[in-house]
Formats: C-alpha cells, structure tokens, sequence
C-alpha cells in the first residue's frame, strides 16, 4: 500500500473508461543483528561473469513443469544455459532474452534478463555454478508466504540501512533456514518512490535514484536495492510464485516486475510507458497445484489486484470481476483451494485514518476486490493477502477466511485502532451501504490482528482445507499461529 491518501483513491480507469463516465484521472539475519549491503549505486549490479538465478512458479501451460528459471546477467553477457539432470541424463536448457519495452530508456539497460521452462522431471538445475529449485514440491510440508518487503521512501522515509528496521533481508534468511518447500510473494516489492532527502542521509543514503522523465518510477537498480540484494538468501530456497501488487502498476514498478517477475513468455514489454498516461494492465489469471504431504494437494489461484479503489467500489469493478470469474473456474477442479490477491477482500483497517468523520472513513479496506468478488468466492479455504502492513486474520459469515500478511519489511502501520467492525464489508462506518449495485457482506465475527514484522509458514492439517498458519517474527520467535478450517479461522 502506498500511502494513506492512496488508501482512499487509487484511479485505475483507463483513459478511454474515465472519460465515457465523467471521472477525472490521477495518478496512482534471523538473530536479529543489523546487516549491511552496498548500495546498488556503488557497484556493479552483477558482476561481469555473475549471475542472479532463481525459479519462478508458473502455470503448466507455460512450463509443462510448473517451472521457469530465471537468470539476471551484466549488459551485455550472454544469456547462459540451465544445466539440468532428469534422471540419470544431463542436459543444458537454453535461456532466451526477456527485453524490456524499448521506451523504458536506460531504466534497465544495465543488466539483462534470460528465462527458460524447465523440464518435467528434473531433479537438479543451475545456473552458472549456481543451484535453483528444479520442480515443484512433491509431498510439500509448507507454504510460506510474504508481502510488501521493500523500504519506504516517500511521505515517510524508512531506515533502509537497518536490518531491524528493514527486515526483509532478515526475513529472506528465516525463510531460507525454515526450509519451505514453495515461497509465495505477495507483491510490492518497491517501496523508494523518491530519492533520499537529504536530511535522511543516515537512513537511505546510497539509494539509487527513481526514473524521472518518465511515466514510470523503477529501474533496475531500485529492484536490486529493495528486493534481489535483501532477499538473495530466498532466492535459491524454493521455487517463489510471484503475484503483483499495487506497487507494481504501471506507472510505478510494474516495468521491472514484468521483465523480472512475471512468467508469461511474451509479457516484458506489458507495461511500456506511454507519454501520455501509463497504460492499466491486467496479469492473466492462473493457478498452480501444489502436492502436499499427506496425499492432499492445494491449488493456489492467482488474480492480480493491482488496480482498484480501497474505499468505495468504481466503475473498474466490472473489468475486476472477470479476472475473480475465471479464478471461480480455475477453483472448482481442486479439492482445496486459496485465493492468493494482493488487496484483501475482507482486510480491516485502523481508525488512526478516519480524519473526514465516521461517515468516510471505511474500516474495510480494498471495496473494488470484495464487490468484484461477491458470490464468486465458495470454493477456497483461504484467501491469503498484503497490501496492510500488519498481520490479521478475519472471518466474514459464509466466506473464506480471510489472512492479511503484509508484515514482510515496509514500515508497518498504525498500531492502534483495529476493532470488530459493527457492518459487513461494503457498508460505511455508519452501516449505510456503499453501492446500490453491489450489496453489503454479513458482519465479521472474528477478528485478530497484530502489527509487527513477520512471514506466514503455512503447514497443511489432517483434513481437506484445514491449516496451520505460524506467523513468525524476522527475529525467529512465534508472534501467533491460526488454525484454518473452511469457514472458520482462530489465532492464539
């Protein structure tokens, strides 16, 4: 989430929608010891003959495997091969370029991009000397999930140079000692949408400076500073599925995470500036089956929640609504379910934001997710969420329960005034109804919510749908566990 004034109005129409309604544009180390990392504009990004390498989770029908390896090079190099072994056979995967869209400039000129869907099989890959996960997880014991990671520079400016307070780098090493068989990242993985200021040269000196000139904020250097270099140590710890959030639109970060993150072949160039407005783009809806021990498997469904308004429902709920549609499609052929979304359907928010009177301040967050998705959310056990800066847990009557994990290292938010809302989701404060179109949810009857840093390990339970959700602390000790059953949730 980007900001208390983003909370209320993200405009996310296209130019073409806004001006047919009459709605003007805007724009959008696990001991806890402190860790230090050179700043991305001191050095080379990779070294001449380095490598960044990792797996990304993808839809079969992307890679047969479920797999797609990643390799980030110097400007310039080859891309290299993957050396696989399937069996008793060793081969060599070649890697094809990802090109960033040609008016992003120099945004990412200096490093560049190979990928490549690994076989079906294999048992081991890497890269240059460097080991990725080679498949998904069979009999998998955990799931672990973070969201929001990256440091916040912009209304606030948060102690990048601090492991204590950044964690993500602390974060990515529990992750890694925890051993978790498939990492999901949740999205907003940039936070520095200024440069430093220079008052808070102690705090962020040495970030690299965002894009100006351009409809856009990122560059390769802002993504090596607030995600490769801090969560290397996850990087080659299990295969990470990544979702895109807020951070990640278009005009923000959303040139970086197509060329980095996302796994469709043809998808670098999606969010290619325009000069005039940048362009909204929805990510195709996808799901990945996950095998889990116990003989149970669970299907973790994708839709991108990028674009939205949090405290009212828009005219961009319709456009929403499919993506939850096809996701509803995606559910019905699995016998365990999670929805995975940036925006929480049901998230609750502090009363530190109410500034304007009862009336329009909202205790639900994320109005366009809960209406795009009303009536369509049955089949999942469990909808896992960032976008807050806390941990949560809520149940609305009827729905799946809701999780909020957006602890993963941006600067939390208030501590205070998170309560049992008296109305359901899409209802103001006062109980009046948000929309004629679209009709409020039951009231919630469990609420459990912690602000403070921490990463989800999901471990399955004994029956279909039922979970062990530990929320943990970078500095390893346990801030709460939430046992899952469809329909109900509850956190000690």
């Amino acid at each position: 989430m980007s900001s208390r004034t983003v909370r209320r109005s993200v405009p996310v129409l296209t130019l073409a929608l806004a001006a047919g309604l009459g709605i003007p544009m805007l724009h959008s180390a696990a001991n806890g010891a402190e860790t230090t990392t050179a700043p991305a504009t001191e050095r080379a990004l990779v070294p001449a003959d380095g490598v960044v390498a990792y797996s990304l989770v993808a839809p079969t029908n992307v890679s047969p495997s479920g797999i797609v390896a990643r390799a980030i090079v110097a400007a310039g190099a080859d891309c290299p091969s993957v050396d696989v072994t399937v069996g008793s056979k060793q081969s060599s995967v070649a890697m094809t370029i990802r090109r960033p869209g040609a008016t992003t400039g120099n945004a990412f000129s200096a490093v560049r991009v190979c990928s490549a869907s690994l076989p079906k099989g294999a048992t081991s890959a890497s890269i240059q000397g460097t080991a990725i996960p080679a498949a998904m997880p069979t009999d998998a014991a955990s799931i672990a999930y973070l969201s929001d990671t990256g440091c916040r520079i912009k209304l606030s400016v948060q102690d990048c140079a601090s492991s204590q307070a950044w964690p993500l780098s602390t974060n990515a090493a529990l992750l890694s000692q925890q051993s978790a068989d498939l990492i999901v990242h949740g999205g907003d993985y940039v936070y520095r949408e200024t440069d430093c200021p220079a008052a808070d040269e102690a705090k962020c000196g040495g970030s690299p400076p965002i894009t100006t000139g351009e409809p856009f904020l990122d560059n390769a250097a802002l993504w090596f500073a607030d995600f490769f270099d801090p969560a290397a140590p996850m990087l080659s710890a299990a295969p990470i599925l990544a979702s895109r959030g807020n951070h990640e639109a278009c005009d923000m970060a959303g040139n970086g995470y197509f060329l980095f993150m996302d796994i469709q072949p043809s998808s670098a160039a999606a969010c290619a500036p325009k000069r005039s407005q940048a362009p909204i783009v929805l990510s195709p809806t996808w799901a990945a089956d996950v095998d889990l021990a116990g003989n149970r498997s669970v299907r973790l469904v994708v839709v991108d929640s990028t674009n939205g308004w949090d405290s009212v429902p828009s005219p961009y709920v319709p456009i929403q609504r499919k993506a939850y549609k096809k996701a509803n499609k995606l559910a019905k052929k699995a016998s365990d379910a999670w929805l995975v979304t940036h925006r929480p359907l049901f998230g609750v928010t502090s009363s530190a934001y109410s500034d304007r009177g009862d009336h329009y301040w909202v205790p639900w967050i994320s109005a366009d997710q809960a209406a795009a998705g009303s009536g369509l959310l049955s089949r999942y056990s469990l909808i896992i969420s960032g976008h807050e800066h806390l941990s949560q847990a809520v149940q609305v009557p009827g729905q799946p329960t809701q999780l909020v994990a957006g602890g993963g290292g941006t600067s939390l938010n208030p501590t205070q005034g998170y309560s049992l809302p008296q109305y359901g989701p899409l209802t103001h404060a006062d109980g009046s109804a948000m929309s004629d179109t679209y009709k409020p949810y039951k009231p919630a009857t469990y609420l459990w919510n912690e602000v403070d840093f921490a990463i989800v390990l999901a471990t399955p339970g004994a029956t279909k749908g039922s979970w062990s959700m530990g929320f943990t602390k970078p500095n390893g000790n346990a801030l709460g566990t939430c046992a899952v059953t469809s329909g109900a949730v509850s956190c000690q």
